[in-house]
């Protein structure tokens, strides 16, 4: 997979390929403190909302990954 350069535009496509960059990343860390992969998938999901909403807020598109895991 290649690697997705996020602008801070409101373009839903590389947000998507964004966050799907750091997939299985996400629902590692949310695992690992619900201990349930349901629960898991539904905090990332939860979790991709509101970094939507709060997209503005990235600073620099290289920090996205710290970003996405603070959102």
């Amino acid at each position: 997979m290649k690697k997705v350069v996020l602008t801070k535009t409101d373009d839903e496509t590389d947000f998507y390929q964004a966050i799907m960059e750091h997939k299985e990343t996400l629902i590692h860390i949310a695992y690992s403190y619900l201990r349930n992969r349901y629960d898991a998938l539904e905090a990332v999901q939860e979790m991709t909302c509101r970094a939507w909403v709060k997209r503005s807020t990235l600073k620099e598109a290289k920090a996205f990954k710290a970003w996405i895991i603070r959102a």
